[in-house]
């Protein structure tokens, strides 16, 4: 017994058969305006739809690097759908909001252009170094980080403490919980800045970055974090 199969049913053969891993993964998401459409890649098959009320799905194939990006050509029959993904932040036309992927998908002579991925994919990673508190730059040899997990859990340091919170996206959304912190006490300059610093993170609704790469944090007052890796 092997990973891979073909099979032909009443003298049709069908594409061949992978073994899917139990799990499963979570699939991936795009789309794009003008028209509207959206694109999923799950464990098992691509969902594409070019248009409110049409669907094609197809098998998932394995994707090949290309130049970079990652290529899928997905097959059945008289149906194609070549998807590439590249990486490199891509902004929503209609909603503004930043994704991590350039997708496009061609099906004959047509070619459908959006976003993909998770915004999440945007702020996880390494560690964000935070350079400016409301605009009030940091208490001299202080320390404010910023380390958003993939998992929705946001913690680092926040001046004088560690802290935790959760956290999640939604294209430029933001959405804080409850922080959690431990109990140290420092100078009334350092507890300050942090007491700031932790008001304006639970507060904060949206996430943005400036043209030079830098995390820029809004809270609902308008007050700013800024940081960067």
């Amino acid at each position: 017994m092997g990973e891979r199969a073909l099979l032909t049913v009443g003298g049709e053969e069908f594409p061949e058969c992978q073994s899917i891993p139990a799990t499963g993964t979570p699939s991936y998401v795009a789309g794009g305006v003008a028209p509207d459409w959206t694109l999923s890649i799950g464990p098992a098959y691509v969902t594409f739809h070019p248009a409110p009320g049409s669907v094609v799905n197809l098998p998932v194939p394995v994707a090949d690097m290309v130049e970079g990006s990652q290529l899928f050509v997905a097959t059945r029959k008289d149906e194609r759908l070549t998807i590439t993904v590249l990486p490199g932040p891509c902004r929503d036309s209609a909603s503004n909001a930043r994704y991590p992927d350039k997708v496009e998908v061609r099906s004959g002579n047509d070619i459908w252009l959006g976003c993909g991925g998770s915004p999440i994919d945007l702020l996880s990673g390494p560690e964000w170094i935070v350079e400016d508190i409301a605009q009030r730059g940091l208490v001299e040899n202080s320390r404010v980080t910023l380390q958003f997990g993939a998992d929705g859990h946001l913690s680092g340091h926040a001046s004088c403490n560690s802290y935790g919170m959760s956290y999640s996206v939604a294209g430029g959304r933001l959405d804080t919980g409850a922080a959690i912190t431990t109990r140290m006490a420092c100078a009334a300059a350092i507890d300050q800045q942090e007491d700031i610093f932790l008001g304006l993170l639970l507060n904060s609704d949206r996430f943005a970055f400036a043209d030079d790469g830098a995390l820029i944090l809004y809270a609902k007052d308008g007050r700013t974090i800024a940081a960067r890796r």
